[in-house]
């Protein structure tokens, strides 16, 4: 009896190993996303959801997402997907409150920070909006996009003295930022932000 089942157990090992690779596979080639079958997705449920928010119904977008976030709930990356197909559902309110997680996740989403300061700056919140500033510096190298940024959030004057005083307890960001202002910023603005005026 036990070798009749044998051949059934090992095809049933090679198919889930098949499943399991086509799925890593698809974190180097995102193509192949579409063809990992359903419970086997987990790197390719990513690339999956960001190709159904441009592309798919919002309904679509917000059960790809959600899947997603079952999938991988602590990735900041996947709760701004989420955030993204409810705005696009017209889901407002709950997109609101899942970006919000996704920001308190982590700091190396960039478009959540991006998301998190178009926030802050509506909600006139300078603190947050410095916060998110500052990792949003910290993380890019491209100068020409932090430039309008930063500026747009430095010209208030709160905002600049809750920048100097995260440079004073951030030493990890200072030294890019203080060494990059002057290149990027406006000179009244680098001058405001020097953490030793």
């Amino acid at each position: 009896m036990m070798r009749a089942f044998w051949p059934l157990f090992l095809f049933a090992i090679a198919v889930v190993a098949a499943g399991l690779q086509l799925d890593r596979q698809s974190r180097i080639s995102p193509d192949w996303s579409g063809l990992v079958p359903p419970p086997f997705r987990s790197f390719s449920q990513s690339q999956i959801t960001a190709d159904a928010l441009p592309q798919g119904t919002p309904a679509q977008a917000v059960h790809e997402a959600e899947r997603l976030v079952r999938l991988r709930p602590m990735e900041a990356a996947h709760l701004r997907m989420l955030a993204q197909a409810q705005f696009v559902a017209n889901q407002e309110g709950v997109g609101v409150q899942t970006l919000q997680i996704a920001g308190r996740l982590g700091w190396r989403d960039m478009a959540t920070q991006h998301a998190m300061l178009r926030l802050a700056l509506a909600a006139g919140d300078d603190a947050e909006a410095t916060r998110r500033l500052a990792a949003i510096w910290a993380l890019s190298d491209d100068r020409a996009e932090i430039a309008p940024i930063a500026t747009a959030v430095l010209t208030r004057k709160t905002a600049q003295v809750e920048f100097v005083r995260l440079l004073k307890v951030e030493p990890r960001w200072r030294a890019k930022i203080i060494r990059e202002a002057p290149l990027i910023l406006p000179p009244h603005l680098a001058q405001a932000i020097s953490p030793d005026q």
